[in-house]
């Protein structure tokens, strides 16, 4: 009953304070209103890694096999979900430095990812400073790994995770326009997609770092094509304290790099993307990093990064009656050093999950839409299969030589309105 009060109160304090702005524009500010309703129907036949109930599917997630060699988490389960329903305002203020300026607040009813669903949470808060050939953007905002708007059209609210990154972060990003080419730079800090380490998953690691993952990238649109690359590199400091009880000085270095390209003529879009990097688990591609040395006195750790990649082609054809498919394909690479036992637990490996054991993975689906004015109607079926070590593990490379598959089907059914 407390949670149900708890999301009620969330929507009507969200929606008087949209509303209330909505209808004021003074001081040279002008204030939109946007969002809509939406409500996912979907079964799944296996227990996956997940989060606002299941409405953002993930992966299968292995769970062994019981006494009859049936796979525990074989679970056929339904539901029908709205925590995808998102409400945002966008004010235009006055020109300030020359520049246009616009800010954005948006949020969601997702609340925290793994316990409290169903209250609203933020998704977007920043402030654009638009030039005649470059935008400076302050606050959180799609991670440049997003790449714009060259993302796969599916119905799944995962939006083609874990074979696109998916993440929003707070950041100082610029781009500047030349023609048909778009450089970025950005500076990266950490929020709700976070790192991981000996302490579970937080953004201390990165603050103890201090300094912010750096991206650059590049993007010429021309025509019906596009085409785009882009580069991260980041820094956490994953402990205070050694255990030897030194203060640990070592740090966990990586890079990820991507490039996509799409064409888009009359009603066909074609979208594809590749993201190859190290412990990319806070974009939501599985991988991490394990502990590869430790120093004989001081009990530091010495890191060493898996490598994943990642990759997914997109096809849409369509405006009113709208089909798509999508197939995407993962791969863990294993770690570049080997793994060492740290004595008090065994080849320790910090990652998104429960340990990076997702040898390789597939993703295949379909979609028919229809779009009938401020309504939006989708039905889709997803096919995932993940390859998981089971035996056989290798600390070299951190890898399995005896593998077993988890397969989920999905049927979805997806309704927007929108506002």
């Amino acid at each position: 009953m407390v949670k149900v009060k708890g999301v009620f109160f969330s929507i009507i304090l969200f929606l008087t304070v949209g509303f209330i702005s909505f209808s004021q524009e003074k001081n040279n500010k002008k204030f939109e209103f946007y969002g809509f309703i939406r409500a996912d129907l979907f079964t799944d036949s296996y227990k996956g890694l997940n989060s606002a109930s299941d409405q953002f599917y993930l992966f299968p997630l292995y769970a062994g096999k019981d006494a009859q060699g049936q796979q525990i988490n074989s679970q056929q389960s339904a539901d029908l979900v709205l925590m995808g329903t998102r409400v945002g305002m966008k004010a235009y203020g006055p020109d300030l430095l020359g520049a246009k300026t616009v800010a954005n607040i948006e949020g969601d009813f997702a609340g925290h990812p793994s316990s409290l669903t169903g209250i609203i949470r933020l998704r977007q808060a920043n402030v654009k400073f638009n030039w005649e050939k470059s935008v400076l953007t302050v606050g959180q905002t799609w991670h440049p790994m997003w790449a714009g708007q060259i993302y796969p059209t599916v119905g799944s609210l995962n939006t083609g995770a874990p074979f696109q990154p998916f993440n929003r972060s707070p950041q100082i990003r610029y781009d500047y326009t030349y023609k048909a080419l778009t450089v970025s730079a950005a500076g990266i800090s950490e929020f709700q997609y976070l790192s991981y380490g000996p302490d579970g998953k937080t953004d201390q690691y990165h603050r103890n770092a201090v300094m912010p993952e750096v991206f650059t990238g590049a993007e010429i649109s021309k025509g019906i094509g596009t085409l785009g690359a882009g580069m991260s590199y980041k820094i956490i400091h994953p402990q205070v304290t050694t255990i030897n009880n030194y203060v640990a000085k070592n740090t966990e270095h990586s890079m990820i790099f991507m490039a996509y390209g799409q064409i888009k003529t009359g009603n066909l879009t074609l979208k594809a993307k590749s993201t190859i990097g190290e412990n990319t688990s806070y974009l939501l591609i599985p991988g991490g990093y394990g502990v590869s040395a430790i120093d004989d006195i001081t009990g530091d750790y010495t890191y060493t990064n898996y490598k994943s990649s990642a990759h997914f082609i997109n096809a849409v054809y369509g405006k009113v009656w709208q089909v798509g498919g999508f197939a995407g394909y993962f791969l863990n690479m294993g770690t570049r050093k080997p793994l060492v036992n740290t004595g008090s637990e065994e080849n320790p490996v910090y990652s998104w999950g429960l340990k990076p054991e997702i040898q390789s993975m597939y993703r295949l689906s379909g979609h028919l839409a229809r779009n009938y004015r401020n309504l939006r109607i989708i039905l889709e079926f997803e096919h995932t299969r993940a390859k998981y070590g089971i035996e056989g593990f290798n600390s070299s490379d951190g890898l399995y030589s005896v593998t077993d598959g988890a397969i989920n089907n999905r049927f979805l059914m997806v309704v927007y309105y929108y506002f």
